[in-house]
């Protein structure tokens, strides 16, 4: 036995955690305790997932050097546990505590997964279809790709033959506009109105 004090529990009802606690001469002495998701525990530890098959909800193992407790909970009893499952969790903890291997479960989760998490908590149900993720911006550039392709840029005149001073000379001698005197317009308007 190279710890002085290892517990293990596994809270499937309750708080749906696994707690690790050790106190190990590679851990100085000093107790170190960790308490890991027991979903996201159990998507890397299969071998948990089969001892907590069936009924089982809890594994509570406790040795210290006044006690030792080794208990398999069950709705409704709780049985002694099995000496492989014993090694098992020991090991667990030496894992856990000592190499901190699970120490990258506990990060929280990245902003993709929370609000992958939220679409799929509010927005979709049993029922309901996947959601597509869809690149937009990959779509819109796709399209004017498309469109460039089907109808390619035709100039009708070629822009070095043009005379642009004299088109604008043509285009404003052919609408000259007739100039009036608004001024006399409007006072003649007022003398007839005074009549």
């Amino acid at each position: 036995m190279d710890y002085s004090y290892c517990k293990f529990m596994v809270d499937d009802i309750r708080q749906q955690m696994v707690f690790f606690e050790m106190v190990s001469p590679s851990t100085n002495s000093k107790l170190e305790m960790r308490a890991v998701p027991l979903n996201k525990l159990l998507e890397v530890e299969t071998r948990l997932a089969e001892y907590l098959e069936g009924d089982t909800v809890g594994i509570y193992f406790e040795h210290a050097s006044d006690r030792r407790v080794e208990e398999k909970h069950y709705i409704d009893r709780t049985e002694p546990v099995e000496p492989e499952i014993i090694e098992y969790v020991i090991d667990l903890c030496k894992r856990a505590c000592e190499d901190k291997e699970f120490d990258e479960l506990l990060k929280p989760p990245s902003i993709d997964e929370q609000v992958e998490d939220f679409i799929k908590e509010f927005f979709t149900d049993d029922e309901s279809e996947e959601i597509e993720q869809k690149d937009f911006l990959e779509e819109f550039f796709s399209e004017l790709e498309e469109e460039a392709e089907a109808e390619p840029l035709v100039v009708s005149k070629d822009i070095k033959s043009r005379d642009l001073v004299e088109e604008i000379k043509e285009e404003f001698e052919d609408t000259t506009a007739e100039s009036r005197d608004f001024l006399a317009e409007f006072f003649a308007e007022i003398e007839e109105d005074d009549k």
